[in-house]
C-alpha cells in the first residue's frame, strides 16, 4: 500500500508566520484600549469613595447636629472625615477632630489617581488640604472635588449640591457654578 498522498499534512512555516501576524495584529489595537479602561476604573473607584464620603458626612450633620467636613489631602492622596468638637453653627479652625469610627480613617486614593483640585468655601484649592463642608441646618455651599489619572487622563467631578446636599458622579469635568457664573 502506498502512502503519502492521502495522508494529511501538517502547517507550512508562511502559514503559522501569517496567522501569528494576524494574531499579534490584533492584540496591539486591542491592548491600548484595554489598559486606558484598567485605568479609568481607578478614578471611577475613587469617585465612588469621594461620594459616598460626603453622603456620610452630610448625613452625620443632620443627625448629630455638629459641622462635618471632608477633609482631602491633594499632595498625599488621602481623604478623611471630621467632625466640630461643639454643637456651634461656625466652629474655628482648630474645633475639628477626626470621627473616632472607621470613616475617620485615612482613606489613600487608588494608585495613580489623584485629587486634581476642590471647590468649596473659599474657593478653589489646587494643593494642601482643602475641605469639603456639611452643616446641620443643610446650608451647604456647591462643592466639586475633581479626580484625574496621574498621567492626565479622563476627569471625574463628585458635586455636591447647594441646599439638598444631593452628590452626583460626571465622568467628565464638570463645574457646578457654571450658571452662577454666567451673567
Amino acid at each position: 500500500m502506498r502512502r503519502g498522498s492521502a495522508a494529511p499534512r501538517g502547517f507550512t512555516l508562511i502559514e503559522l508566520v501569517a496567522v501569528l501576524a494576524v494574531v499579534g495584529l490584533v492584540a496591539g489595537l486591542v491592548a491600548p484600549k484595554f489598559a486606558s479602561g484598567i485605568g479609568t476604573i481607578g478614578v471611577r473607584s475613587a469617585s465612588r469613595q469621594v461620594a459616598g464620603l460626603c453622603r456620610y458626612g452630610r448625613d452625620r450633620a443632620v443627625s448629630t447636629r455638629t459641622v462635618q467636613r471632608l477633609a482631602i489631602d491633594l499632595d498625599g492622596g488621602t481623604m478623611w472625615l471630621e467632625e466640630s468638637k461643639g454643637k456651634t453653627a461656625s466652629p474655628a479652625p482648630g474645633e475639628f477632630e477626626r470621627l473616632k469610627e472607621s470613616f475617620g480613617r485615612t482613606v489613600p486614593l487608588p494608585r495613580k489617581v489623584r485629587v486634581k483640585a476642590v471647590a468649596s468655601l473659599g474657593g478653589t484649592a489646587e494643593g494642601g488640604v482643602a475641605y469639603v463642608w456639611f452643616f446641620p441646618d443643610m446650608r451647604q455651599p456647591t462643592s466639586a472635588v475633581y479626580l484625574e489619572r496621574e498621567d492626565g487622563g479622563r476627569v471625574y467631578t463628585v458635586e455636591v449640591a447647594a441646599l439638598t446636599g444631593r452628590v452626583r458622579i460626571y465622568a467628565v469635568e464638570h463645574d457646578p457654578l457654571a450658571g452662577l457664573h454666567a451673567s
